[in-house]
């Protein structure tokens, strides 16, 4: 049986990569199974057409930077794509969505989501959860499609983000990141933090390096969820995966528990899982009290060391590679 291969085609027009992207293409490049092009969107289209028989090939592509220029292009692919029958096109297309599929404010990019959705012809890789919370997010039934979206987390220990554990931390829980409403309890934790508490710090907007080794600082940071329309889409952030990777605690909320549990966080094990955002402060207090200290630099140090060896990026890379051979399926 011929082996399966990966076609990773980049636009003329990208720029450098996402620090996601940019991880993962590390180890795609080393991969013998994946051939990378960058190609105008007319070679694309010229690619796909010369090698439609081709079933045990896929073509992926993705892009970060630039949704003015991707999300028309990527739409006028789609077309192409809706034209053929479905019988005749033998070579399989896939889309990664990034976080498109949590951005649904924007007008531009909830009508490409519309359409990369109904995967006709094509396949679609989105770092949700599951396809409830994509059915959610955009009130429509995906049913008929269920078997062309690909859901996977596409977040990541980035190698870069490791820094030697801190024995010495800053007692207080650091928060950082955007603010906008639909990061719901980051923006209660800030709000926490103006009202003179102490025992909260927000780490303010800086280069993400400097953003490490300041939460490098804290012997704890918080991370939970992204809200999007009222909906929680569970989405485990980035934030998470920084935290974990500097040695602070993770610190989140019971809503999110079911969804760490799955990457192997487990509470008071290797991060901590507070009840909620109405007793955080009590949770907090405990975290800090220097009585429990022993107690928690083990938890620190626990997530540290899981996010090295279960949720970095060589092992995200296998678990992607996983997730892509499906379309095969």
């Amino acid at each position: 049986m011929e082996k399966k291969k990966f076609h990773v085609v980049k636009m003329h027009e990208s720029k450098s990569e996402n620090g996601r992207m940019e991880q993962l293409n590390k180890y795609m490049r080393k991969d013998p199974d994946v051939t990378f092009h960058t190609f105008p969107e007319k070679q694309i289209k010229d690619f796909i057409r010369k090698h439609e028989n081709k079933e045990n090939w896929c073509v992926v592509l993705h892009g970060w930077h630039g949704y003015k220029t991707f999300l028309p292009k990527y739409s006028n692919i789609i077309d192409f794509l809706n034209r053929y029958d479905s019988d005749k096109l033998k070579i399989k297309v896939l889309f990664f969505t990034h976080d498109f599929w949590c951005a649904t404010q924007r007008k531009r990019h909830h009508v490409f989501l519309k359409k990369v959705l109904r995967a006709k012809n094509h396949y679609v890789f989105t770092v949700a959860d599951n396809i409830s919370i994509l059915k959610k997010l955009h009130h429509n039934s995906l049913e008929k499609y269920k078997d062309k979206i690909l859901c996977q987390n596409f977040w990541m220990g980035y190698s870069r983000a490791f820094l030697p554990f801190n024995e010495n931390p800053i007692l207080a829980v650091g928060v950082g990141g955007r603010t906008e409403s639909f990061y719901k309890e980051r923006k209660q934790m800030i709000q926490l933090s103006a009202k003179r508490n102490n025992n909260i710090t927000r780490i303010p907007k800086c280069r993400w390096n400097i953003f490490m080794k300041s939460l490098n600082n804290f012997i704890c940071g918080f991370s939970s969820s992204i809200h999007i329309n009222g909906i929680n889409t569970h989405c485990i952030l980035g934030k998470t995966f920084e935290i974990l990777a500097v040695g602070s605690l993770l610190l989140s909320i019971k809503s999110e528990e079911p969804y760490l549990n799955k990457i192997g966080l487990y509470h008071k094990v290797n991060c901590y899982i507070a009840d909620g955002m109405s007793t955080i402060k009590r949770d907090i207090n405990f975290i800090l009290d220097p009585k429990n200290r022993k107690e928690i630099d083990k938890i620190r140090k626990a997530g540290q060391k899981h996010a090295k060896t279960s949720l970095c990026c060589e092992k995200l890379y296998e678990k992607t590679k996983n997730t892509l051979l499906k379309c095969f399926e």
